[in-house]
């Protein structure tokens, strides 16, 4: 009797597991929840002037991207703490190991991760143009570059390889490491190690400040591309994403975001602020 009570007792301790592990997973915190109780929001970045810059010397994150974070933070009363990114393209998988809660400059630079994504109501719009050597006269607008003679070059998983191979099919890329960074693109194309490159306006005016005679840019009135840049978080983090929503529309609607843009960019060319949702009557 002795064994029978023990494996009656074993068999119900069987059954009983699988309940207790399916109960255990639905009462894991979610991101909006570590969020909110935390009273912080990690943010995700990735150095790439003039969106985010780092102060070597003081380790300070600043920035337009920065600046923006900081207001969304504001307004929803929590803290905002910069977590940089490893390497470019990684996203989806820091946001999947929990390294930090949204990634706080983001657009579907890479197709492939609006599987993975979702994105929040635009902060505003960043057109990305092809740029050659200032001193290259070969060519005269984006149609000359779409030839097997023609080399890009670009950071694996990011826009700078993704549009080469949308857009212009039939050039070669030349590909760096995704823990590459912008300067690296351009110095390639400076050093004819490539012909060109697709990158944004913001990042090439601060190279050429002090890189004579620098790139300049084809087609000047044509981007390749105009990304609505925002936050992302992982796919079904509705709660935080409609939370961080919220806060962009208030942004939006005070007038808030259009100036850090036009301290940024003030002849208008590299950052299109969002077209009110409105109109105003009589106007």
């Amino acid at each position: 009797m002795k064994f029978v009570r023990c494996f009656l007792v074993f068999l119900a301790l069987c059954y009983a597991l699988p309940v207790t592990v399916h109960a255990a997973d639905n009462e894991k915190e979610s991101v909006y929840e570590r969020v909110m109780r935390t009273g912080t929001l990690r943010c995700g970045y990735y150095p790439w002037p003039p969106f985010f810059e780092v102060d070597l010397n003081t380790g300070n994150v600043g920035g337009m991207m920065a600046e923006i974070s900081k207001a969304v933070g504001d307004i929803l009363d929590i803290d905002v703490e910069f977590v940089q990114m490893s390497a470019l393209g990684y996203q989806v998988t820091e946001l999947e190991k929990g390294i930090y809660d949204a990634f706080c400059v983001d657009s579907y630079y890479v197709f492939s991760s609006i599987k993975y994504l979702d994105y929040s109501t635009p902060e505003f719009y960043a057109p990305v143009f092809v740029y050659v050597r200032a001193d290259d006269d070969r060519f005269q607008s984006n149609a000359d570059l779409n030839k097997a003679d023609v080399s890009f070059v670009g950071i694996d998983g990011d826009i700078s390889v993704t549009m080469v191979e949308h857009s212009f099919p039939d050039a070669k890329i030349v590909t760096l490491p995704a823990n590459s960074d912008g300067a690296q693109i351009m110095m390639n194309v400076t050093t004819r190690k490539a012909d060109a490159a697709i990158i944004d306006p913001g990042i090439v005016e601060v190279f050429n400040r002090t890189n004579i005679p620098g790139l300049k840019r084809l087609d000047l009135d044509a981007p390749v591309a105009t990304y609505p840049i925002g936050i992302s978080v992982l796919k079904g983090e509705v709660k935080l994403l409609n939370m961080l929503n919220g806060a962009i529309s208030a942004l939006q609607n005070t007038n808030s975001i259009e100036p850090i843009l036009k301290r940024y960019d003030p002849a208008g060319e590299a950052l299109y602020p969002v077209a009110k949702p409105y109109t105003v009557p009589g106007q």
